[in-house]
């Protein structure tokens, strides 16, 4: 249990630190690899989801608040920024409104689907709930993450479909 000025302050601190991250990225996002980035602040991230699940479920506040401040930054410094810069990159210049749709589509789908399956599985199972609900799809999702993404910084968006396609 954490009492609530803590909490509260912890709060405070995690926007603080996602702000930071998110300035963070807008330095690194055309220095860097996008797809290193997103796999590797995905694979962080997921790793740091575990943590907090197992944290959460052994009742260690102070591990779990850590694990959160450790998703918040790695979404903050690549999942975040990169997925919302990638998507475009991916598809031909007629298709980028689609695209864009259909992606906030299947986000809000999925907050909505996991804000209902959460509560009563945390009820249920405690902090290991986090597992099946967000690390294992996470994990699977980095997997193919890391067979089909094909690298998109400096490159033309046409290179990058015939990639998709197998063109090349």
């Amino acid at each position: 249990s954490i009492r609530r000025s803590r909490a509260q302050l912890q709060s405070t601190l995690l926007m603080v630190v996602l702000a930071i991250s998110c300035l963070v990225s807008t330095s690194l996002i055309d220095r860097l690899s996008r797809r290193m980035m997103l796999l590797s602040c995905s694979t962080l991230s997921t790793l740091a989801l575990l943590v907090f699940s197992l944290a959460a479920h052994f009742h260690s506040p102070d591990i779990a608040t850590a694990a959160v401040f450790a998703v918040m930054i790695t979404n903050g410094v690549g999942i975040g920024p990169v997925a919302w810069c990638i998507f475009p990159e991916l598809v031909p210049l007629s298709h980028r409104s689609t695209m864009l749709s259909l992606c906030f589509l299947a986000r809000s789908v999925l907050v909505v689907a996991t804000n209902f399956a959460t509560l009563p599985l945390f009820e249920w199972m405690g902090g290991l709930c986090f597992i099946p609900v967000f690390v294992i799809p996470c994990a699977v999702c980095i997997g193919i993450l890391y067979v089909y993404l094909p690298e998109t910084s400096g490159r033309e968006t046409n290179d990058i479909v015939n990639d998709l396609r197998g063109n090349n």
